[in-house]
């Protein structure tokens, strides 16, 4: 892929919108709601040498997502907090690659989506006013993959007002970048 990785852009537009409300049913409920779409508009002007003609070619891609989370939060007592949420994220691609003033070159259009759903839960107890433990879980789905699992454990130890110590031990799948999963 030195194609996608070995230019730089000319033009690049990008626009956000987020919007996130918290409603709280009682002292020890509340769901949280977070909805936002992103936009990133790219668009690169390379010259090409094909002896003896010279010409240039404009690449666009659009890529972007929309996203929407849900999480509970349930405090049954004042040491203990569990959430618990899902995420879904839809993310529609397009890329276009044309000679300057000239038509599309078929082979490097490309429309396509992918979609990517989670849950979550997590486990909350805190020991003393400076010791606080972790547990909890995250699984994805993706278009592209089987489901991941990963699990999370952690203890945070407040030294200070400014310092803090932690222990974390968790399993962090990353994915590839979707263009990658494509082209597999």
């Amino acid at each position: 892929l030195d194609w996608f990785y070995n230019r730089s852009y000319e033009d690049h537009r990008q626009l956000m919108a987020v919007m996130n409300y918290r409603q709280a049913f009682n002292a020890d409920l509340q769901l949280e709601y977070h909805l936002a779409y992103h936009q990133t508009r790219y668009r690169w002007l390379r010259p090409q040498t094909l002896n003896p003609l010279e010409f240039r070619i404009n690449e666009f891609a659009d890529d972007g997502h929309i996203e929407a989370k849900a999480i509970a939060t349930w405090k049954p007592s004042q040491s203990h907090t569990v959430a618990a949420g899902t995420e879904v994220r839809y993310q529609p691609f397009q890329s276009r690659r044309r000679i300057e003033n000239g038509a599309d070159l078929a082979a490097f259009n490309a429309d396509w989506t992918t979609s990517t759903h989670a849950l979550m839960l997590e486990d909350q107890w805190q020991f003393s006013d400076t010791t606080t433990s972790f547990a909890g879980f995250r699984l994805d789905k993706h278009d592209y993959t089987r489901w991941y699992f990963s699990p999370r454990l952690a203890l945070v130890h407040e030294l200070n007002e400014h310092d803090r110590l932690k222990a974390i031990a968790a399993r962090s799948l990353r994915r590839p970048m979707e263009i990658l999963m494509l082209l597999d």
